[in-house]
């Protein structure tokens, strides 16, 4: 199985630092209505970078075929749900050919199976559950095959949709967590070998740990306060333990909390760093030559996004991206090379621009 977010980890791991101001200038290429959230994954098999927006103006995703020299040609827009507000990339169905799922505002999942060549089948829709705010996916029972979280902002928890033959899905399984859960990651917490979640609890401030069983059931570990309204978060090894460690969004106090795993469960105490003014998404952004996993946070001031570089213990230094391109201002972000030149790039989905605007590292 293959999943985005993996791609573009090892992407990243094969690229260098592009450093705090080392972007050019905003490239903006439009997209579909209301441009919320972006992935980047190889659709079309070429071995080049490419890009989709979820749209929830339109009930569509656009899909931005990668020229591999940083460009993107015109999106090509396919129907999902309604409101699609989450979009994640991988082989779900384990055919070998990239898919797209996205999580819609009616209660649904869509999954629309790749071709392989950069276009996609009419969406499937799966019954999921009320608001969901965040996707995650693993082989959570050990089949071998694709399973979901779906964080449920409505119903103040997770459902758990356990993969099937050919992109199927079975009826959820639900685990409460805290109120309005915002995001969900999966990753292994306590290093037992099987796959657990963590979900930011917007409306009660904690982050919650599932852990994860080979049965594929989840129990509740424990909650860790974090800050006021936590958001989105980004998984990694950030400070080089060989654990995953979060970096959570904290909205209200424009920053971001760094929480180290400790290998059992737990999260240690919070550590706030300034993030820039209205952050919102987050995504890592690696680099093998100095063995640090740097992060990069979407923002609605006047720089569409703030670096946050890390020393390689988990101590960060938060330092001007780029200025906003898109007139809508940067509502999601992904990093991956895009021109293969070894440097990290950026790209930004930007909500009411309808677009989406690629940054070049240098």
């Amino acid at each position: 199985m293959k999943f985005a977010t993996g791609l573009i980890f090892a992407a990243l791991l094969i690229a260098h630092n592009a450093g705090a101001a080392g972007y050019s200038k905003g490239t903006t290429y439009q997209a579909g209505m209301g441009a919320r959230c972006i992935a980047v994954a190889d659709f079309d098999g070429d071995g080049k970078l490419d890009l989709a927006t979820a749209n929830p103006g339109s009930a569509t995703v656009s899909v931005l075929l990668g020229k591999g020299d940083g460009t993107f040609q015109p999106a090509q827009d396919f129907a999902t749900g309604r409101d699609p507000a989450v979009i994640m990339a991988g082989d779900i169905d384990g055919d070998g050919r990239l898919d797209i799922m996205t999580a819609n505002g009616d209660g649904t999942v869509s999954f629309l199976r790749g071709f392989g060549n950069g276009s996609f089948l009419a969406a499937d829709n799966f019954k999921a559950g009320k608001s969901p705010s965040a996707l995650a996916a693993g082989d959570f029972n050990g089949d071998g095959i694709t399973d979901l979280a779906v964080a449920l902002s409505g119903e103040n928890g997770v459902a758990v949709l356990m993969g099937g033959l050919a992109g199927r899905f079975l009826p959820r399984a639900f685990y409460s967590t805290g109120k309005n859960p915002a995001d969900v990651k999966a990753a292994d917490f306590n290093q037992d070998g099987q796959t657990d979640l963590a979900v930011s609890n917007k409306g009660s401030g904690g982050i919650t740990i599932l852990l994860g069983s080979v049965s594929g059931k989840f129990d509740r570990a424990n909650t860790k306060k974090a800050c006021d309204s936590p958001g989105k978060m980004a998984v990694a090894d950030f400070d080089g333990d060989g654990m995953p460690d979060l970096l959570v969004v904290c909205a209200r106090s424009a920053g971001v909390m760094f929480m180290g795993g400790f290998g059992n469960g737990m999260l240690r105490e919070g550590m706030y760093y300034g993030a820039g003014i209205g952050p919102g998404a987050i995504t890592t952004v690696g680099s093998a030559e100095n063995g640090k996993i740097n992060a990069a946070v979407a923002g609605s001031g006047p720089n569409a996004f703030t670096v946050l570089e890390n020393n390689g213990t988990g101590f960060f230094t938060a330092k001007d991206g780029a200025a906003q391109a898109g007139p809508g201002g940067a509502q999601d972000i992904v990093s991956a090379d895009f021109n293969a030149d070894g440097i990290p790039d950026i790209a930004t989905a930007d909500g009411t621009g309808n677009s989406v605007t690629v940054f070049l590292g240098k």
